[in-house]
C-alpha cells in the first residue's frame, strides 16, 4: 500500500506539472497568433519559467541536504555522549584501583603481622623439637625397635593390599568412564546426524537459488532472443515501409502519402529504445545474482569453519569429563593416604629411636618395589593436577566459544531474513519483466496486425488510384463535352483551343478555392484547423520529437561517468519530454482526424433553420441535391467530392490506427518507468541492509577482541601456576634423591624429621594452589554473568524479531530448531557447572584439612606477589582503556573529516549538476527559438494563402464583370451563403440587406467585405468589430454608385 500511494502521489506531481506546462505553451501559442507577436516577451516568459523550476529544485535539494547535516549532527552528539560515558567509566575505574591499593595496603599489614606470629610459633616449635631429641636419646632398647619394625613390615604389607584395592576401584572407574565414552559418542553421532540434516537442507537452498538463477540466465536469453527477433522484425517493417512509401509516391496524392510517413516514422525508434531498457534491466539482475553468488560461497566457506570448531569442541568436552573423572579418583586416593600418614605420626614420635631399626630393616626388605610405586604415584599426581589446569582452560574457552556461537547464530539467522527478503523482492523484479515480456508479445502481435492493415491499405490505394484515373478521364471527357456546348450556345466564332483549355482550368481553380473559402469562412471551423494546418502541426511535432530524442541520446553519451542521482533525474526529464511529445503528437492526430470529417462544401438549405450548425452527411445529401438541380458545370466538382469523402473515410480509420499504437506506447513508457523504479528501490534497499549488518558487526567484533585479551591474560596467569608446580616437583625428587641416599648411607631421626616439615610446606603449597583455583573461579563466574548479559541482549532481540517479521512462518521453525539446539548446549553447560560445583566442593574440603598446618609465610608472600600482578593488570587496563579513549577521538576526527570531505564533493556535484541544468536550459531556450521559427514560417505560409485567396478573387471579380446573367445569379447565391455562414445570419435578414442596397452592388459589397473579413482573419478581431467594418463598408460603396449616377 506504500508503495502505490508514492506513486499515486508521484503521479500527481507529474499532471500538475504536465497540466502547467500545458496552461504555458498555450499562453504562449495565444500570444504568437497576434499580428505582431513579441518573440521578446515569449523568450522571457520561457527564461523566467525554467528558473523558477531550477529554483524549486534547487529549494528542493537544500532541503534534503539540510535533513542529512541534521541527522549528521545527532550522529554526533550520541558519539559524544558515548565518549562521555567512558569518561566516566574511565574514572570509576580510577577510584577502584586506588580502593585496591588501600586494600592492598591493609592486606600487606595484616600479612606481616601473620608472619611475626609464624615466626614466633616456629621458635617455639624448634625448642619443642630440642626436647623431644634430648628424650629420644635417653631411650635405649633397642628390642622394641625390632618389634617396631616388624610391625611396620606387617603395616607396609597392608598397605600393599589396600593399594591393590585401590587400583581395582580405579579399573572399575575406568570402565565406568568408558560407558560414558560410549554415551557420548552417540550423543555426537546424533550431533553429526542433526549437522547433516542441516546441511541438507542447506545444499537443497542452494539447489532451489541455482535453479532461480538458471531460470533467470534463460530467462534473459529468451528476452535477448525476443528483442533480436522484434529488431529483425523492425528492419523488415522499415524495408516494407520503404516500398509502401515508393510505391504512394507513385500515387497523385501527396497529401495522404506525407501523412502516413508522418504519423509511422516514430514509431521504431521508441521500440529500439524499450528494447535497450529490457537489456539494461537484464545486465542488472545478472549482477545481483553474481553478488548473491558470492554471499553463498562466503558463507558456505563460514559453514565449514563453525563444524571444524564444533567437532574440536566436543574432543575438549570428552577429554574435560575423561580427566575430571580422573581427579577426582586421584583425589581421594590422596586424601586416603594423607589420613594413613597422619595416624603414623604420633606413633613414630612416641617410640624413641625405633626410625633408625626401621630404616635398616627396610634395607634388607623390598625396599624398592615400595621405592617405585611412591614415585609413580608422585608422577600421576602431577599429571593429574596438570589435566586439572587443563580442564579448567578448557571449560573457560568452551564458555567463550558457547557466548559467541550464541550470537552467530542470531547473526546468521538475521542474515538469512535479510537473503530471503531479498530474494523475494528479485522474484517481483522477475515478475514484472515476464510482465513487460508479455506486454512485448502483445505489441508484436500489434505489430503483425498492423503490417496486415498496412498491407490491405496499399491494395486499397491501387485500387484507389485506378479509380482516380478513370475520374481523370470521365472528367476529361465531361469538360470535352461542355466545352462544345458553350461553342454551340455562343454566336461568337470559336476560340482557339488554348483558351478553352486554359479556362477550364481557370472553372477548375476557382471552384476548388471557392470550396476552401467555404471551409474556411464556416463559423463552426473557427475553432477547428484545416488539413493542411493540422498536418503541418503533426510534421512540427514530429521533428520536435526527433530532435529531443538526438539530444537525450548525445546528453546521455557525454555525461556517462556522473553520479546515480544525476541519471535518475535526467531520466524523468527524458521521460516527461518523451510523454509531452506524445501528447503533442495525439492532438495533432486528433485534429487532423476532426478537420477530415468537417465539410468540404456547405449545402444551401431551403429553409431558415432554427440552428446553423447542421449535421456533416445531411449536408452532403443536400449538396447532392442541389448539384443534381444546377447545370452540367457543377458534376466534376461532385465527382471530386464524393472521392476525397472515400479518401477522408479510409485515413480516419488510419488515424484511428495510429491512435491506438500512441497508447500502447505510451502504456509501455508507463511499465518501463514502474520497472526502473522498482530496480532502483530494491538497490537501496539492499545497500540500506548491507550498511546495517556491517554497524552490527563491529561492536562483536569489539568484544571479541576484548575476550581474546582476558584469555590471554588467564593464560599467562597458567603459566605461572605450571612453572611454581615445576618447581614443587623438582624440590619433591630432590628430597627423595636425598631419602633414598640416607637409606642407603644409614639416615638419622633429624633426617626423617626434615623430610616431614618438607613435605608439611608441600601441602602448605598446595594450598596456595588451591587459593588460586578459587581466584580463578571467581573470574570464571564473571565470565558466566556476561555470558547472562549476552543471552538477555540475545533474547531482546529474538523478540524484536518476532514482532517485525511473524509472516516468516518456515524462518521460525528453523529458528526453534536453533534455539532447541542452543538448550542443549545449555544443559551440557549446566552440567559443567554442576561438575564445578563439586569439584569446588571437594577443594574447600581439602582446604579445612590443609589449614590445620601452621606455617603459611610463603603462602604470604604469593600472595603480595598475586596483588602485584593484579595491580600490574589492572594499570594495564587503565592503559587499556586510555587507547580505546585515544582510539576513539581519532575515530571522531577521522569521522568528521570524512564529512567535511564528503560535504566538499557534495557541494562539487551540486555545481556540476548546477551546470547541466544551466546546459539543459540553453538547450530549451534553443528549441524554443526552433518552435518560434516553426510558428513564423507558419505564419508566413498563411499569409500566402491569404494573398492567393485575393488573387484568385480578383480573377472571380474580372470574370463576374464579363459573365453572363447565370453567372451573376451564382455569384448573388455565393454571396448569400458567405454572407450567412460567415456573420450567422438568416435569410429573412440577408434579403433585408440586398433590398437596401440594391442588386447591382450588393455582389461586390459582399465579395470586398468577405475579402476584408480574410484579410483580418490573423488578427484575432472579435465579430462585433468586422460587422461594424462589414457596414461601413458597405455604407461607403452606396454612396460611391449614388454619386456615379
Amino acid at each position: 500500500m506504500s508503495t502505490c500511494s508514492r506513486e499515486v502521489a508521484c503521479l500527481q506531481e507529474e499532471l500538475e506539472r504536465c497540466k502547467a506546462d500545458k496552461d504555458f505553451v498555450w499562453s504562449l501559442w495565444k500570444q504568437l497568433q497576434k499580428q505582431s507577436p513579441d518573440i521578446s516577451e515569449a523568450i522571457s516568459l520561457v527564461v523566467t519559467r525554467e528558473k523558477a523550476k531550477r529554483d524549486l529544485e534547487l529549494q528542493q535539494l537544500v532541503y534534503i541536504k539540510q535533513e542529512e547535516i541534521n541527522l549528521l549532527q545527532k550522529e554526533v552528539d550520541k558519539q559524544l555522549e558515548k565518549i562521555k560515558v567512558l569518561e566516566s567509566q574511565i574514572l570509576n575505574d580510577k577510584e577502584q584501583a586506588e580502593s585496591i591499593e588501600r586494600q592492598e595496603s591493609v592486606l600487606i599489614k595484616e600479612q606481616s603481622a601473620k608472619l611475626q606470629e609464624a615466626l614466633e610459633e616456629i621458635n617455639r616449635l624448634n625448642l619443642k623439637i630440642k626436647e623431644i631429641e634430648k628424650q629420644n636419646k635417653q631411650v635405649t632398647s633397642d628390642k622394641e625397635v625390632i618389634r617396631k619394625l616388624k610391625k611396620n613390615n606387617e603395616e607396609l604389607i597392608n598397605e600393599r593390599k589396600e593399594l591393590l584395592l585401590k587400583i581395582k576401584c580405579l579399573d572399575e572407574t575406568v570402565k565406568c568412564l568408558e560407558d560414558r565414552l560410549k554415551q557420548f559418542k552417540k550423543q555426537e553421532r546424533e550431533v553429526s546426524a542433526k549437522m547433516s540434516s542441516l546441511q541438507v537442507e542447506f545444499d537443497e537452498e542452494v539447489k532451489t537459488l541455482k535453479s532461480n538463477v538458471d531460470i533467470a540466465v534463460a530467462e534473459k536469453n529468451n528476452y535477448r532472443q525476443i528483442a533480436s527477433d522484434v529488431t529483425k522484425q523492425l528492419k523488415s517493417t522499415q524495408r516494407e515501409l520503404e516500398d509502401t512509401k515508393h510505391l504512394l509516391s507513385m500515387t497523385e496524392s501527396h497529401f495522404h502519402d506525407n501523412q502516413v510517413n508522418g504519423s509511422f516514422s516514430t514509431v521504431s525508434p521508441d521500440v529500439l529504445d524499450q528494447l535497450l531498457n529490457y537489456q539494461k534491466l537484464l545486465e542488472r539482475t545478472e549482477r545481483e545474482l553474481f553478488e548473491a553468488r558470492t554471499e553463498l560461497n562466503t558463507k558456505k566457506e563460514e559453514l565449514v569453519v563453525l563444524r571444524d570448531s564444533h567437532d574440536k569442541r566436543l574432543t575438549r568436552m570428552k577429554s574435560l569429563n575423561e580427566s575430571h573423572g580422573l581427579l577426582l579418583q586421584q583425589i581421594k586416593t590422596y586424601e586416603s593416604s594423607q589420613s594413613e600418614l597422619t595416624n603414623q605420626e604420633p606413633i613414630l614420635l612416641n617410640k624413641g629411636r625405633s626410625p633408625v631399626k626401621e630404616s635398616r630393616t627396610l634395607q634388607h626388605e623390598n625396599t624398592t618395589e615400595l621405592w617405585s610405586q611412591l614415585v609413580t604415584y608422585r608422577s600421576r599426581c602431577e599429571e593429574l593436577e596438570r589435566i586439572k589446569l587443563d580442564q579448567e582452560e578448557e571449560i573457560d574457552c568452551l564458555k567463550a566459544t558457547c557466548s559467541r556461537n550464541k550470537t552467530i547464530i542470531n547473526e546468521l539467522k538475521l542474515f538469512l531474513e535479510e537473503k530471503q527478503y531479498i530474494i523475494s523482492q528479485r522474484d517481483t523484479a522477475l515478475h514484472q519483466l515476464r510482465r513487460v515480456a508479455s506486454c512485448s508479445s502483445l505489441e508484436r502481435e500489434k505489430e503483425e496486425e498492423i503490417r496486415n492493415k498496412l498491407r490491405n491499405e496499399i491494395i486499397l490505394l491501387k485500387e484507389e488510384n485506378r479509380l482516380l484515373r478513370n475520374d481523370c478521364y470521365k472528367n476529361e471527357e465531361m469538360i470535352h463535352s461542355l466545352q462544345l456546348t458553350i461553342n454551340d450556345l455562343r454566336a461568337t466564332p470559336p476560340p482557339p483551343p488554348t483558351h478553352t483549355l486554359n479556362k477550364s482550368t481557370n472553372t477548375e481553380q476557382i471552384s476548388v478555392t471557392n470550396s476552401c473559402v467555404q471551409v474556411n469562412l464556416i463559423p463552426r471551423n473557427h475553432d477547428q484547423e484545416t488539413p493542411r494546418l493540422a498536418y503541418r502541426r503533426s510534421f512540427s511535432a514530429h521533428a520536435l520529437i526527433d530532435q529531443q530524442t538526438h539530444s537525450h541520446t548525445a546528453l546521455s553519451h557525454s555525461h556517462t561517468a556522473q553520479s546515480p542521482s544525476h541519471t535518475a533525474h535526467r531520466r524523468r526529464y527524458s521521460e516527461g519530454d518523451i510523454l509531452a511529445s506524445y501528447h503533442l503528437l495525439s492532438r495533432a492526430i486528433d485534429k487532423l482526424s476532426q478537420s477530415i470529417h468537417a465539410p468540404s462544401i456547405p449545402a444551401p438549405p431551403t429553409a431558415p433553420p432554427p440552428i446553423v450548425r447542421q449535421s456533416v452527411p445531411n449536408q452532403s445529401t443536400h449538396m447532392l441535391s442541389a448539384d443534381k438541380k444546377h447545370s452540367k458545370t457543377n458534376c466534376s466538382s461532385s465527382c471530386s467530392s464524393n472521392s476525397s469523402s472515400t479518401h477522408k473515410c479510409k485515413w480516419h480509420h488510419q488515424l484511428k490506427v495510429a491512435h491506438q499504437r500512441i497508447k500502447s506506447l505510451t502504456q509501455q513508457v508507463a511499465v518501463l518507468t514502474d520497472v526502473r523504479a522498482a530496480a532502483v528501490k530494491s538497490l537501496e534497499e539492499a545497500e540500506t541492509e548491507r550498511e546495517r549488518c556491517e554497524c552490527q558487526i563491529k561492536p562483536l567484533q569489539d568484544k571479541v577482541a576484548s575476550q581474546k585479551g582476558i584469555i590471554q591474560s588467564l593464560k599467562e596467569d597458567m603459566k605461572l601456576l605450571e612453572n611454581s608446580y615445576h618447581e614443587l616437583q623438582g624440590r619433591c625428587s630432590g628430597l627423595e634423591t636425598v631419602v633414598s641416599v640416607g637409606d642407603k648411607r644409614g639416615t638419622t631421626e633429624e633426617d626423617i624429621k626434615q623430610f616431614r616439615t618438607e613435605k608439611k610446606l608441600l601441602n602448605e603449597r598446595c594450598s596456595t594452589l588451591s587459593d588460586q583455583l578459587k581466584v580463578l573461579q571467581t573470574e570464571l563466574s564473571l565470565i558466566e554473568k556476561e555470558r547472562e548479559s549476552l543471552q538477555e541482549r540475545c533474547c531482546y532481540m529474538e523478540r524484536d524479531l518476532k514482532n517485525k517479521r511473524q509472516y516468516m512462518n518456515e524462518l521460525k521453525k528453523k529458528i526453534s530448531y536453533l534455539e532447541s539446539k542452543s538448550s542443549t548446549d545449555d544443559e551440557k553447560i549446566s552440567h559443567l557447572s554442576d561438575h564445578v560445583i563439586t569439584l569446588q566442593q571437594s577443594v574447600e574440603q581439602y582446604k579445612h584439612r590443609i589449614t590445620s598446618m601452621k606455617t603459611q609465610s610463603e603462602f604470604n608472600l604469593k600472595e603480595k606477589e598475586k596483588l602485584k600482578d593484579s595491580l600490574t593488570q589492572a594499570k594495564e587496563e587503565l592503559k587499556a582503556s586510555k587507547l580505546q579513549l585515544r582510539a576513539l577521538q581519532e575515530e571522531s576526527q577521522r569521522k568528521l573529516s570524512i564529512y567535511k570531505e564528503n560535504e566538499e564533493k557534495k557541494d562539487r556535484h551540486r555545481k556540476t549538476e548546477y551546470e547541466l541544468i544551466i546546459n539543459e536550459l540553453e538547450e530549451t531556450i534553443k528549441e524554443s527559438r526552433t518552435i518560434i521559427n516553426h510558428y513564423q514560417q507558419f505564419i508566413k505560409d498563411l499569409a500566402k494563402e491569404v494573398s492567393e485567396l485575393h488573387r484568385q478573387e480578383k480573377l472571380f471579380q474580372e470574370r463576374g464583370g464579363g459573365g453572363g446573367s447565370k453567372s451573376d445569379d451564382k455569384v448573388s447565391e455565393r454571396a448569400r451563403k458567405i454572407a450567412k455562414d460567415a456573420f450567422n445570419l438568416s435569410e429573412t435578414e440577408v434579403d433585408q440587406f440586398m433590398s437596401s442596397q440594391g442588386d447591382e452592388g450588393a455582389d461586390l459589397t459582399l465579395i470586398k467585405s468577405v475579402t476584408k473579413f480574410i484579410d483580418q482573419k490573423g488578427a484575432n478581431m472579435s465579430s462585433q468589430q468586422l460587422l461594424t467594418d462589414f457596414m461601413s463598408s458597405i455604407s461607403l460603396l452606396n454612396s460611391r454608385q449614388n454619386q456615379e449616377q
